[in-house]
């Protein structure tokens, strides 16, 4: 599998009761995907939720000048597509991260098992907690932490949720893209953390020398800038 990018946000399939667990997976419909399949694009009408059951999916948004910024890459036990349920419009775009095998559920099946199990509204809501403060840690780290740092930062949470303790498949671009910057900036910060001893640059992966050297780097620059 390749490496994801979660955040910390919660999984749905940890918090669901069984009896709740049972009811969607009777009325899902399985579909798999490609890697690099596009899933649905943001702006599009949502008529279903997502349950993750194998692969991965890349939550992304096109940025102002065009590029792509990578917002998260979730694996099995994640949902996607909760949100564009609630308000009925899709406002990211969910693509394949590898081959990925999807349970859809549909608005009415949702609607049905919500009006059954109301309980299932306060499970879904540490979901959506989660991922709404993940996306302002990752807005305050965009504005105040220095490329090299929020570099470090994607990196840390890469192996969090990796099944190497210390490789990560991700390219130098696709790094670019989570960070937010241009591959010229991110290449240059990876160097520069490579050049520290952290990293070490492999064709298409990272190597993490010491995962605890760079959580320890992190945290000492996150205290210079207070």
């Amino acid at each position: 599998m390749k490496s994801l990018l979660d955040y910390h946000s919660l999984r749905l399939e940890d918090l669901l009761t069984d009896e709740i667990r049972s009811a969607l997976v009777a009325c899902e419909r399985l579909k798999t995907f490609k890697d690099g399949e596009l899933i649905y694009s943001a702006g599009q009408l949502a008529n279903d939720m997502l349950l993750i059951h194998s692969g991965g999916v890349r939550m992304s948004r096109s940025t102002a000048d065009g590029r792509e910024l990578i917002l998260g890459i979730l694996g099995p036990g994640h949902c996607v597509g909760l949100t564009g349920l609630i308000v009925g419009k899709r406002g990211q775009t969910a693509t394949a991260n590898e081959a990925t095998t999807v349970g859809l559920i549909s608005r009415a099946s949702f609607d049905t098992i919500l009006a059954a199990h109301p309980q299932l509204a306060v499970q879904l809501l540490p979901i959506l907690a989660s991922r709404l403060r993940a996306a302002f840690n990752f807005i305050e780290d965009t504005k105040r932490l220095p490329v090299i740092v929020h570099t470090a930062v994607v990196l840390e949470h890469l192996i969090d949720a990796s099944e190497d303790e210390y490789v990560i498949d991700w390219s130098q671009s696709e790094v670019a893209l989570a960070v937010g910057t241009s591959r010229v900036s991110a290449g240059k910060a990876l160097k520069e953390l490579e050049a520290l001893g952290l990293i070490d640059l492999q064709y298409s992966r990272i190597k993490i020398l010491d995962s605890q050297r760079l959580a320890d780097w992190v945290r000492h620059q996150r205290n210079q800038l207070l």
